[in-house]
């Protein structure tokens, strides 16, 4: 009698369970000299497995298997049946065990235990132990439901069979993302010669106090295909400040390696000679800082059989499975600052290992064989009078680990002044430590370098010294040095903060020592913070000496308000400078209000500040009321921008600034004809949201809801990824779920996105067992979509049938998951299925798409 058999007899004779177990289990076996009963009951983890399993019976206690169960947790285990030994260990190799039946003991978890004749039951091919002894010698607690027939067990998500499960299941997930990810349609960038409009503005007042009225503001828009940038300010009491007032025309040539950006107005360009004019600069450096850097090669062997997962800054990116060779390879794509690399790797019996590398990037690195300049000329006003100079610069990325390059400051206008020429080099000595040096004879020569590992340690170090003559060097510097070091120490649980930078300027009569340090800290649930400062300033002679502590201290136990204490100590004068205490209240999810109480020690006077902050739709203010000495003084400062769609022709207003960044319209359409074009008497289509990133989503105001995305790098592209979920209609699906945007600042750039109306397959999938077909259930059936490359994978039921609704028209092949046809040894008759889903103004069904499993001889 098989299995499935026995069990259903069971269910059946359930009421007659306090009978004898004779009369209850038809199969009996003599072991051991006891009777035994071979049932068949259903182990159940909770989000793992439901499985049945064979277990032995004597009458009084359950027996359970094992070796099986450590093979369904892929807990290590070696059994040798002659010498009766059975050994591995538990999750972690410190974790180890033995079960010896020769002299009857049990090593596990650090302790000895002694086996008795009947709490095990060993046959020719498994060992059985009493179901109470599993949680005894291994911390599994298994729980028999007489009932039910089922043992359970509750989820350990530290069991290697769980954790193995969450990897594949993430990998299914990579592999949809990568399948979603080639879905894109690419929206060429669309120039614009007059449009758009985005104004920031900040206006501050003290209508008591008697102080002044200010006011900011910049402009920006397009103008000849190029982008305009206007800023200025002043005041109430002496008006417009021409000194504050710049300008700034910029155009972006495409695909051009030659030349990529020409500036009209105040330019500044790079290098230890740069400075500000007001002229023109052309360039052939990237529009957007480069992000990319390098493709590399991550190997290694481990051995046959494991499975290497490759991390980058802690996100599942890419996996393998090693073959005979034991090899695995990743191609690695560097990006510009520190990237993490982690492999996390699972050994065939349970063994686990993880290798973290660093690799940074320094952004003054440019990429081999790669040439970038810059000129410029132009006029400022740095010194008494107004002089023209000329700039030009140079790097070459003369190896992957290297950067040369020159930059020269050359003055047009006559005088004392001399041209100056500088060399620069950046080198990567390792992957986390950079040194770059610089020598401008006549000027300066630094030399500095930095090493890297963000969870041990940062450093950072240079030195540059002054020529005491140069033209440029006005205050007669001779020297300066630098120092600085973070690292975020792990003591216990917690992590604590510290840092510490220095540096030394040196003068012909005098030095200057300045020093800056502090740690964080979460301690007896308090947040720390302390800051202290040093000054030290030798002169001949004489010394004077300025060393302060800043101690903020704020709990994390009160939730409805937050407290923050403060004190300032001046070690040099061994006295307590200031103290005081703030509050702060969030309110109405837009507010907070603070008070501020302050005593300052020197002066022997209080006050009181009074502070509320709104953060509206429309701005961004500030209102804040000081106390002091019996005196009051209020001020308050707005800020925020306003921009012009001209698309929709509207305008909306945010407390965020706007100038120089752009914002992304997404508006579906019903394309009727399946073109990909919106046609004059196609209708737009509320609702439907995307996700892009860094983009802050907000939704329109009126009758048709159409959600825009602001504060987007200007000439950037964006990944628009579309929510098709996110839409009242089922049936509607987009043609491509993906669009690459090429965003434009100061405007509005509109994503239109056709949907169509999707149609509805359905079918069956039956499996042939010697003259019986019958449906067959969990059953993975694809559809390629032909045009797009891009799948959809739809699983049968029970009885074998499937369906899905959501086609877009295109032509398809269907057919069943090679890698279930393997495991399960079947073939697929037929083994492709061609069909098209034409364009409709309805919802259309695809029927028939059956299939018939044949097991392989």
């Amino acid at each position: 009698m098989n299995r499935l058999k026995k069990r259903a007899l069971v269910w059946l004779l359930c009421p007659m369970a306090l009978l004898p177990a004779t009369a209850v289990w038809s199969q009996t076996a003599p072991v051991q000299d006891r009777e035994l009963e071979e049932i068949v009951v259903v182990l159940d983890i909770p989000r793992l497995l439901r499985q049945d399993v064979v277990v032995q019976y004597d009458g009084r206690s359950v027996y359970f298997p094992l070796a099986e169960l450590f093979s369904l947790l892929e807990l290590n285990i070696e059994a040798d049946f002659q010498t009766r030994r059975f050994h591995g260990f538990l999750i972690t190799r410190k974790n180890r065990y033995e079960i010896n039946l020769a002299d009857l003991t049990v090593s596990a978890r650090g302790r000895r235990h002694k086996l008795e004749r009947d709490d095990f039951i060993l046959t020719s091919r498994e060992l059985y132990l009493r179901l109470d002894l599993f949680q005894q010698f291994f911390e599994l607690n298994l729980r028999f439901v007489f009932a039910a027939l089922q043992v359970n067990l509750a989820l350990n998500e530290e069991f290697p069979s769980y954790k193995k499960l969450s990897r594949h299941q993430a990998h299914r997930r990579l592999r949809k993302e990568t399948e979603v990810a080639g879905d894109i349609r690419r929206l060429p960038r669309q120039p614009e010669h007059l449009g758009g409009g985005v104004a920031d503005w900040t206006i501050s007042a003290s209508p008591i106090g008697g102080g002044r009225h200010y006011y900011n503001f910049a402009l920006g828009g397009m103008l000849m295909s190029g982008d305009l940038q206007i800023a200025g300010g002043g005041n109430s009491g002496t008006g417009f400040d021409k000194e504050q007032f710049s300008y700034r025309w910029h155009y972006f040539y495409e695909n051009n390696r030659y030349l990529s950006q020409l500036d009209l107005g105040h330019v500044f360009t790079s290098g230890i000679l740069s400075r500000q004019l007001e002229g023109g600069m052309v360039t052939n450096r990237p529009q957007v800082q480069r992000r990319y850097f390098q493709t590399i090669d991550v190997t290694g062997n481990i051995g046959e059989g494991w499975e290497v997962e490759l991390y980058i800054n802690n996100r599942l990116t890419d996996y393998v499975y090693t073959d005979f060779t034991g090899d695995y390879n990743f191609s690695v794509d560097i990006h510009y600052g520190m990237t993490e690399l982690m492999l996390k790797m699972y050994g065939p019996n349970g063994e686990m290992q993880t290798e973290r590398r660093y690799v940074g990037v320094p952004y003054n690195l440019i990429p081999h064989k790669t040439f970038e300049y810059a000129l410029a000329v132009g006029a400022t006003d740095d010194y008494v009078t107004r002089r023209n100079y000329g700039q030009a610069g140079a790097f070459y990325g003369l190896t992957d680990r290297a950067t040369l390059g020159f930059t020269s400051d050359i003055p047009l206008s006559p005088g004392e002044e001399e041209p100056l020429v500088a060399g620069e080099a950046t080198c990567l000595l390792a992957s986390n430590l950079t040194a770059s040096v610089s020598l401008a004879p006549g000027y300066a020569n630094s030399f500095a370098v930095s090493f890297s590992r963000p969870s041990l340690v940062n450093v950072s170090a240079g030195v540059t010294t002054y020529d005491q003559d140069s033209f440029r060097n006005r205050l007669g510097q001779l020297q300066r040095i630098s120092l600085a070091v973070s690292s975020p120490l792990k003591i216990g649980r917690r992590y604590i903060g510290v840092r510490f930078s220095a540096t030394v300027d040196r003068f012909p009569d005098h030095e200057s020592i300045n020093m800056n340090y502090g740690t964080t800290a979460s301690l007896l649930r308090f947040h720390l913070n302390y800051v202290g400062r040093c000054k030290i300033t030798k002169y001949s002679g004489r010394s004077d000496n300025t060393i302060t502590s800043q101690i903020f201290a704020s709990p994390q136990f009160l939730r409805w308000i937050r407290p923050q204490f403060r004190l300032i100590y001046d070690h040099s004068a061994d006295r307590l400078n200031m103290f005081g205490i703030q509050f702060h209240k969030r309110f109405l999810r837009i507010g907070q209000l603070s008070l501020a109480l302050e005593r300052d020690e020197i002066s022997k006077s209080n006050q009181a500040m009074l502070t509320l902050r709104l953060l509206t739709g429309f701005a961004d203010v500030t209102s804040r009321t000081i106390f002091s000495g019996g005196r009051v003084a209020m001020s308050q400062v707005q800020k925020g921008s306003v921009r012009y769609d001209q698309e929709e022709r509207r305008l909306w207003f945010d407390r965020r600034n706007g100038v120089g960044s752009g914002s992304a319209l997404i508006r579906p359409f019903l394309d009727d004809n399946n073109n990909g074009i919106l046609d004059n008497d196609e209708e737009f289509i509320s609702g439907l949201k995307a996700k892009i990133s860094g983009g802050r989503p907000r939704r329109s105001q009126g009758e048709q809801q159409y959600y825009y995305y602001d504060g987007l790098r200007a000439y950037d592209q964006y990944l628009v990824q579309i929510d098709q979920y996110s839409l009242d209609n089922p049936l509607l699906r987009p043609t491509h779920e993906n669009y690459e945007v090429f965003c434009n600042p100061n405007i509005v750039t509109t994503v239109d996105v056709p949907l169509v109306i999707g149609s509805e397959v359905t079918g069956r999938v039956d499996r042939q067992a010697d003259s019986v077909v019958v449906g067959q259930g969990g059953i993975q059936v694809i559809f390629l979509n032909l045009a797009k490359e891009s799948t959809i994978q739809v699983t049968t039921f029970s009885n074998g049938e499937f369906y899905y609704l959501g086609l877009i028209p295109g032509p398809y092949q269907a057919y069943i998951d090679p890698g279930q046809l393997e495991r399960y040894g079947y073939r697929s008759e037929p083994e492709v299925i061609d069909f098209t889903v034409d364009p409709t103004d309805g919802s259309t069904t695809v029927e028939d798409i059956n299939f018939l499993l044949i097991p392989i001889e």
